[in-house]
C-alpha cells in the first residue's frame, strides 16, 4: 500500500521528532532552581574531585559496549554546593564573590554544569580554568551542555561537538597529548551523561515523540527477568488453531517474556526512573518499585511498515477508550558503520494476557465468582468499544493510502482478535486490546504471495468466511473472533479455568473434512456453506442450563450467538454489539440480582435498546 499523502507516521504533525535525546524535555521537567541566597559549599577541600568521581563511578550502569549514569544521579552527585567547592579549588585566586558569580554562570547562564562534571569525571578538570578563559567571548560559542555528547576529541585536544559551527580545543594538549584511550573514554562518558529521556507530551497539538538516535547513543534501560509467576504467557496454542493426529498444543506458562512474533520482538525492560515521564503509566511490581515496560523491536528496517504501525497507534491515542494499548514513545537507531535504521516502539508492560488472568484469578468461592460479574461485563463492553475504535482508526488511516482493489475490508480490521492479544493490567484492573497496528497486518499479508485466507488457516478464532471459496473477509470477521473469545470468558466464569483451558477445547475438537485433521475451531464446512459446530451449540446450551448461570450469563450468551453467526450478513455489527453489551453492563451495575441468581424479566434489560 503506497501512501497518498506525506502526513502519515513520522510525517504526522502530531509527532514531535526529537534529535537531542530528550535533553530539552529533561531540562524543562527538572530545572535547576536559582537560589536567592549564596550557595553553601559542600565537601570543601582538595578531595572534592575524588569524592565526585567515586560517587559517579559507583552509579555507572553497564549497557552493551558502553554504560550510562542516570540523569538523576548526575544532579544528586553534582549539587550546587559541590560545584562551588570545585570552583573554589580551581579558581583559588578569585574572591568568594567571584566564585558565587561563576557558579551562577555555569548553572544558569551558560548552562555548562554537565561539561564541568564531565571534565571532573575524566580527570581533566585542571584544564577548566584555561578553557573557560579561552572561550570568554560569546556565551553561545562556549562549550556548553548543548554541545554534548561529544562527537570526537583528538590527542591534541581538538573537540568536535553537536554544534557544527563551534570550534573547541582542550588547552595544553599540543605538547602533552591525550592517549587514544583517554579520548575514547571522554566521548563515551559524554554519551553516558546524556542517555535518552523519554517524555509523553501533554501540551499543544503534539501527542507523540519519536527519538532519532545514532549508534553511540545510550538507552537507559536494562532487560528484566521476572519470576515465573509474572510471566506473560502466550496462552494455549489454540491460537495455533489446529493439531495433527488429534494432539492439542498447550501453553508453556513459564516461558520467557522475550516473545517473538512475525512483526517484531518484545522484551520486558526496566527504565531508570530519572529517564522518563509518562504520567501515571507503567506497571509497578510492588517489590522493588521499578517500573517495567514492553519494548518492541521491529524485525524489518522498513520505514513504510513502521509508519503504518505508528499511524494506527497515534490515531487511537486520541480515542477516549482506555482499553487500547497505549504507545508511549518510539525511537529509531542507526546501526554502526552506516547500517540500517532499526525501529522500536515502547508500551506499558502488562501483568499477563487474558489466559494468564483466567489462570491466576480463578474465583475462590461462589461469592468471589459472583463479584467478578460486574467487572467482566464492564471489560467485555469496553473491549468491544476498543474494537470499534480500531475499526474507526482504520477508516481514518486507510484514506491516506492507495489500497489495492478489493483489499479495503482485508486491511480495515484488527485481524488477530484472541485472548493472547488481550492484556491485563493489575494496577487498574483493566483488560486492553493490543497488537492492532496496521503495519503488523500489512506486513503479515505483504510478505506472502499466498491467498490471505490461507494465512489464517491456523487460527482457532478465525471466522468461517476464511474457509469458504466465496467468503468475504470484513470487519464482521473480527466480531466472530471476539465472540469466540467471549464464549471462552463465559465458560471460565461459569465453570472455571480447567473448563476453558482443557474441557471446552476437547469438547469441540472435531474432524475437519475439508483438511483431513481434527481442529478446535468453532465452525465446520459442509459443502459450500458453514455451520457452527454442533458441539459448540451444545456447549452454550449446557452453560445456559447450568445452576450457576444467571440472567446476565444467559443474555450475554444470546449476544454471543449473534456474534457467532456463520453468515456475515446475519452477524451483529460492532456498533450494535457495543450498545447491547452496554445495556447488560448497566444492568449488572444497577441490580446485583441480575448476575446473582435471581432472574429479572428480560424486558428489564433490553427495553433500553432502541431499534437500529
Amino acid at each position: 500500500m503506497a501512501p497518498r499523502a506525506k502526513a502519515i507516521g513520522l510525517a504526522d504533525p502530531c509527532v514531535d521528532k526529537c534529535s537531542d535525546r530528550g535533553n530539552q524535555y529533561y531540562d524543562e521537567d527538572h530545572p535547576i532552581e536559582r537560589s536567592n541566597t549564596n550557595i553553601v559549599p559542600q565537601d570543601s577541600g582538595p578531595d572534592i574531585f575524588d569524592i565526585i568521581r567515586e560517587e559517579l563511578e559507583a552509579k555507572e550502569v553497564e549497557k552493551g559496549k558502553g554504560f550510562f549514569i542516570p540523569r538523576g544521579s548526575l544532579q544528586e552527585t553534582f549539587t550546587p554546593g559541590r560545584l562551588l567547592a570545585a570552583v573554589q579549588q580551581l579558581w583559588k585566586d578569585v574572591p568568594e564573590e567571584g566564585h558565587q558569580r561563576l557558579c551562577i554562570r555555569i548553572l544558569h547562564e551558560v548552562r555548562c554544569w554537565k561539561v564541568f562534571l564531565l571534565f571532573i569525571y575524566t580527570q581533566l578538570h585542571e584544564s577548566l580554568p584555561e578553557l573557560w578563559k579561552n572561550e570568554s567571548g560569546k556565551d553561545s560559542l562556549r562549550l556548553s551542555d548543548r554541545c554534548l555528547p561529544l562527537i570526537s576529541i583528538t590527542p591534541d585536544g581538538k573537540i568536535a561537538c553537536q554544534n557544527k559551527t563551534h570550534s573547541h580545543r582542550l588547552p595544553g594538549r599540543k605538547t602533552r597529548k591525550l592517549s587514544g584511550k583517554d579520548c575514547k573514554h571522554m566521548v563515551l562518558a559524554s554519551y553516558a551523561f546524556n542517555a535518552v529521556y523519554f517524555k509523553l507530551p501533554t501540551k499543544g497539538k503534539k501527542n507523540h515523540v519519536h527519538y532519532s538516535l545514532g549508534p553511540k547513543d545510550v538507552l537507559p534501560y536494562t532487560i528484566d527477568s521476572p519470576s515465573p509467576d509474572r510471566s506473560l504467557v502466550k496462552g494455549r496454542a489454540g491460537s495455533a488453531g489446529q493439531a495433527s493426529n488429534n494432539v492439542k498444543l498447550r501453553p508453556d506458562t513459564d516461558q520467557d517474556d522475550n516473545l517473538h512474533g512475525g512483526f517484531g520482538e518484545v522484551k520486558r525492560i526496566i527504565i531508570d526512573r530519572s529517564h522518563f515521564d509518562f504520567g501515571h503509566l507503567g506497571s509497578d511490581d510492588g517489590k522493588n518499585k521499578e517500573l517495567t515496560f514492553a519494548l518492541k523491536r521491529l524485525h524489518a528496517s522498513d520505514k513504510e511498515a513502521f509508519d503504518k504501525e505508528l499511524a494506527s497507534l497515534i490515531t487511537v491515542k486520541a480515542q477516549k477508550s482506555t482499553h487500547l494499548i497505549k504507545l508511549l514513545a518510539t525511537f529509531s537507531v542507526i546501526e554502526e558503520d552506516g547500517g540500517s535504521e532499526v525501529f522500536y516502539l515502547l508500551f506499558p508492560w502488562a501483568e499477563g494476557n487474558l489466559w494468564k488472568y483466567w489462570e491466576v484469578h480463578q474465583p475462590k468461592n461462589e461469592q468471589d465468582r459472583l463479584s467478578i460479574a460486574p467487572w467482566m461485563a464492564q471489560q467485555c463492553h469496553q473491549l468491544a468499544l476498543a474494537l470499534l475504535c480500531v475499526h474507526n482508526e482504520r477508516e481514518h488511516t486507510l484514506q491516506f493510502y492507495e489500497v489495492p482493489a478489493g483489499k479495503g475490508e482485508l486491511y480495515g480490521r484488527h485481524g488477530d482478535i484472541k485472548a493472547e492479544n488481550v492484556l491485563y493490567f493489575e494496577a487498574d484492573g483493566t483488560l486492553v486490546l493490543s497488537d492492532f497496528g496496521l503495519g503488523r497486518l500489512h506486513t503479515k499479508y505483504s510478505r506472502s504471495n499466498a491467498d490471505p485466507k490461507a494465512l489464517e488457516k491456523s487460527a482457532t478464532y478465525r471466522a468461517p468466511e476464511f474457509d469458504l471459496a466465496k467468503g468475504r473477509i470484513s470487519r464482521k470477521s473480527d466480531v466472530f473472533s471476539l465472540g469466540c473469545m467471549f464464549l471462552e470468558f463465559v465458560t471460565w466464569h461459569v465453570l472455571g479455568y480447567d473448563a476453558v483451558y482443557e474441557v471446552f477445547p476437547d469438547y469441540r475438537m472435531d474432524e475437519d473434512t475439508a483438511y483431513g485433521f481434527a481442529t478446535d475451531i468453532f465452525f465446520k464446512i459442509e459443502g459450500d456453506t458453514a455451520i457452527i459446530k454442533p458441539k459448540v451449540c451444545e456447549w452454550m446450551v449446557k452453560l445456559r442450563k447450568h445452576e450457576r448461570a444467571s440472567e446476565y450469563t444467559k443474555q450475554f450468551l444470546d449476544i454471543i450467538e449473534k456474534m457467532l453467526s456463520p453468515y456475515p450478513n446475519d452477524r451483529i455489527n460492532v456498533a450494535k454489539l457495543v450498545r447491547e453489551l452496554g445495556v447488560i453492563r448497566k444492568a449488572c451495575e444497577r441490580d446485583p440480582s441480575y448476575y446473582g441468581g435471581e432472574s429479572p424479566s428480560r424486558s428489564y434489560v433490553f427495553h433500553l435498546i432502541k431499534p437500529p
